[in-house]
This record gives C-alpha cells, structure tokens and sequence, in this order.
C-alpha cells in the first residue's frame, strides 16, 4: 500500500512539477530550466536569476514559479527517497547474487545521501532567490546539485539492473 501512495504522489509532484519546469523554460526566449539553474557558476546563475525576477507571471515573476518548485521539491526528495529505498528494499529480498545483494543494500544509504545533498541544494536555491539584488551572496548549487544526479542515478541503475536480472 505504501507503494502505491508512494508512485501516486511521485506522479503527481512530477506532473506538477513538470508543468512548472515548462513555465520556467518557456517563459524567457533563452529558455532556461532549473535544471541548467542548478548547475550553473555563479555569473549564468546571476543571469537566470535576474532574467526570472524581470518577467511578469500571474501576480507574480517567473522567479516565483521558481521559487514554488523549489518548495514542492522538498515533498518530491521525500517521495523519491523513500521510492529507492522501498524498492531497493523489496529487490534485494529477491537478488540472489551478492554482488547486486550489495549494490541495492548500498542504495539505502546513497538515497539518503543524494536527498541530503538535494536538501543542501534547495536551501542554496532559496538563499538565492532571496538575494538576486545582491550577487556577493550567491551560492553555487552545482556543488550540491551532481552528487544529488549522480547518487540518485546509481541507486536507481543498480535497482534496474537487479530488476532486469531478475526476469531473465
């Protein structure tokens, strides 16, 4: 049951979530997403930032539409938390081989670790919506951004492999 809440709820966030990431992207002739936000240096961030503060969206900017993502994501780190430690949980009762048995019981930590990372990056994100006047405060989130994609990345491939494995 907590599987299906758990998928439902990450549907849901991601359609979301999706719908604003297209608002972020389309709104500006650059079209920047939050994605290229969360990996840029400082002065493309700045950039990206400002660009958003300038356009109107609703009663607000763009960056408004930036800054509500930021906030559902925090729901969303949950979500895919607890996804990849659900799943790699289930599979590894299943994994016959140890070296996989392995890799998903790894997977339980690097989940926490890659929304850990995740939660760093969110804070870095919102500390910059707040301070777009001011570039001195700027903090780069790519920092927190790449270890977040690539252990999350390695935990689902791991949780794939196993699962692929398992069929044949």
């Amino acid at each position: 049951m907590t599987r299906k809440i758990t998928w439902g709820v990450f549907i849901l966030l991601g359609l979301y979530m999706g719908f604003q990431a297209h608002v972020l992207k389309f709104a500006t002739c650059r079209e920047y997403t939050i994605v290229q936000l969360e990996t840029a240096n400082k002065c493309r961030g700045q950039a990206i930032l400002k660009e958003w503060k300038s356009l109107p969206y609703g009663e607000g900017t763009v960056l408004d539409v930036a800054r509500s993502n930021t906030y559902w994501d925090f729901l969303f780190i949950l979500c895919y938390v607890t996804m990849i430690v659900i799943q790699s949980y289930n599979q590894m009762q299943r994994e016959k081989w140890m070296f996989l048995n392995a890799l998903l019981r790894l997977n339980l930590f690097l989940a926490f670790l890659a929304g850990f990372f995740d939660i760093c990056e969110n804070s870095m994100l919102l500390h910059n919506f707040s301070h777009v006047a001011d570039g001195r405060y700027y903090l780069e989130t790519r920092w927190a951004t790449w270890p977040k994609f690539i252990l999350s990345g390695w935990a689902v491939l791991a949780w794939l492999v196993s699962l692929v494995k398992s069929w044949f």
